[in-house]
């Protein structure tokens, strides 16, 4: 639907002058110039354009210190942003190297139990070397000192028995020393005598033992 056409008072008054309508007419006296009128109009427009500028100004201002304001507000949440930005990644280094370091001393931890364990084999072994080296000292030295417990019985027995060069007299007889008396009271031959076995009392060393040093000492002794 079109608009009804706009008409200037001009155009009124030339209807009016050609038509002779009384509504144009009545119009035309409310729409007549009027000097109080137009100076009243002139003077609410002056207050009402002040009033619109100073709102204007007013709203200007607003907005200006609105923008001013969300202008800071956006550098402040950029610096923060940023400042975030920077924890995290300090945050991500430490969590990698907090990872890196449990891996470090995780693999630590197994190298040196690796290395304990192997030194723990090592130190078990060369006690046990250095008990069967022991035990092999104390063998040898209870076999010689048998052998010379033996070789001086032998050597005692072979000096009672052998002929003498003078001739004593029937009646004097040879005193027998400790170890001849013992010798002939003793129905066990002089081969077979043996010292006591020198073993530690030392629970470590006795369960530290192999049955091939025993069997050893067995045969050396049967």
């Amino acid at each position: 639907m079109a608009p009804p056409p706009f008409f200037t008072i001009n155009q009124l008054e030339s209807q009016q002058n050609r038509t002779n309508d009384p509504l144009v007419s009545s119009v035309l006296q409310f729409t007549s110039p009027n000097p109080q009128l137009e100076s009243v109009l002139i003077l609410f427009h002056q207050v009402f354009k002040k009033q619109a500028s100073a709102s204007v100004c007013a709203l200007g201002q607003r907005l200006n210190e609105q923008e001013k304001d969300f202008a800071g507000k956006a550098a402040s949440f950029q610096h923060e942003i940023q400042h975030l930005q920077v924890m995290m990644g300090i945050v991500i280094q430490l969590r990698l190297s907090s990872f890196h370091l449990v891996l470090f001393f995780t693999s630590l931890c197994l190298l040196l139990s690796f290395r304990s364990s192997r030194l723990l084999a090592r130190l078990n072994h060369g006690f046990k070397v250095e008990v069967e080296n022991e035990l092999e000292v104390v063998w040898e030295a209870a076999a010689r000192e048998n052998r010379h417990l033996q070789d001086i019985v032998i050597g005692k027995l072979d000096v009672s028995s052998s002929p003498r060069d003078s001739h004593p007299s029937p009646a004097w007889k040879p005193q027998e020393t400790p170890n001849q008396a013992w010798c002939q009271s003793s129905a066990v031959s002089p081969t077979f005598i043996m010292i006591p076995e020198q073993r530690k009392d030392s629970r470590q060393h006795h369960r530290m033992l192999s049955d091939e040093n025993q069997r050893n000492g067995l045969d050396f002794y049967s």
